[in-house]
């Protein structure tokens, strides 16, 4: 995936996200630049996976309004580190492969994230961490179920095989 379909992708996640996610129960609202971060993050090399996350982050942070910009940047910049170590040494072609990966490696970042939330921000002031753990549980696992089905397009199919035959740098 290039850059030029990864700022379309954006965009558009940037669009529905601020319009069509918001008219969604709040039990069902999936987080939808944490999936385009993991999409993007399996998708792209390495190094314009980490940019394009932390890309992802960034806008999500000016959209949400919050007093200070740059804890989920930074959080999605690491998951998409840590995705891009993983995806190493796991099969991508197989559906289980993108979905250990996307799993294993947005869950940390994003409970950081929440903690920075709670304790920097103040956001969830009387969650506790078993509430926590479990709601980034919930957010990571609807994005890599998400993710994991986005990447199960013919088009994804060929960006993956181009990264197995060692396009990953």
């Amino acid at each position: 995936m290039g850059w030029a379909a990864a700022l379309v992708a954006l965009f558009f996640v940037f669009l529905v996200q601020s319009t069509l996610v918001v008219a969604l129960p709040e039990w069902v609202r999936p987080d939808g630049y944490l999936v385009a971060a993991v999409v993007l993050s399996l998708l792209m090399p390495v190094y314009d996976a980490r940019l394009a996350a932390f890309l992802a982050g960034f806008l999500q942070d000016i959209e949400s309004g919050d007093p200070t910009i740059g804890g989920r940047a930074v959080c999605f910049g690491l998951m998409a580190m840590l995705i891009g170590k993983l995806r190493v040494e796991v099969n991508l072609r197989v559906w289980w492969g993108r979905l250990t990966v996307a799993l294993l490696g947005a869950l940390p970042p994003y409970f950081l994230h929440l903690v920075f939330a709670r304790f920097w921000q103040g956001a969830y002031p009387d969650a506790s961490w078993l509430e926590l753990i479990l709601t980034a549980l919930y957010a990571v696992a609807w994005a890599a179920v998400l993710a994991t089905v986005a990447t199960s397009t013919s088009l994804s199919k060929s960006a993956l095989g181009r990264l197995a035959a060692g396009a990953r740098h």
